[in-house]
């Protein structure tokens, strides 16, 4: 898995660096979480240590905090797709 820059701009870049336009899809094109499924990467300085998910990334990046008990999710169900036109707030059992 990749690490990210330290700088909010550079780190903006390098995302938007790994991904490809497919309609209307921004598909994510760098690492993955172990099965293959979601954008997945670590962040270099983050306060938190870990893997982070990319649609969640990019979401708090744009958009602000994921309130506690909510999921990002995809209105397009492309999992690595991280086009915030598609990304939206629910809940687990709005996810399935």
């Amino acid at each position: 898995m990749s690490l990210l820059p330290s700088s909010r701009s550079a780190n903006l870049r390098w995302f938007y660096s790994r991904t490809r336009r497919d309609g209307a899809c921004l598909i994510w094109t760098g690492p993955t979480s172990g099965q293959g499924k979601y954008p997945a990467f670590y962040p270099r300085g983050a306060s938190r240590g870990g893997m982070v998910y990319g649609h969640r990334w990019i979401y708090e990046q744009k958009r602000g905090p994921i309130p506690r008990g909510m999921v990002v999710m995809h209105r397009c169900d492309r999992p690595r797709c991280v086009s915030l036109r598609h990304l939206r707030l629910g809940t687990h059992s709005d996810n399935h």
